[in-house]
């Protein structure tokens, strides 16, 4: 852990930010199904040469990434398309410095 993702850590446990409210996942296909149903996107974060998805709602992405991985999930196509562009876009427009 580097001294900036330690103080990153740090300033969000001081100031109530509590991590363990939100679901996390680096695969952009489970990300694009939990996106499609409507859990809200809390931002993205860059680790190492990946990107996290980070989603609000932690209870209910985990019950669709459940659904995902297990093969049982349904929905409409055209949205979960729509919602793969999008998380492509976020992560391809964003500048690594």
């Amino acid at each position: 852990m580097t001294l900036l993702s330690f103080l990153q850590f740090y300033y969000k446990f001081i100031k109530g930010d509590k991590t363990m409210d939100k679901f996390k996942t680096k695969d952009i296909f489970e990300a694009s199904f939990i996106y499609s149903q409507d859990v809200d996107l809390a931002n993205l974060e860059l680790d190492s040469n990946y990107y996290w998805f980070v989603f609000m709602q932690k209870e209910n992405a985990e019950k669709l990434s459940s659904l995902y991985w297990s093969g049982k999930a349904e929905g409409n196509i055209k949205k979960f398309v729509d919602s793969l562009k999008t998380l492509k876009d976020l992560v391809f427009s964003r500048k690594r410095d």
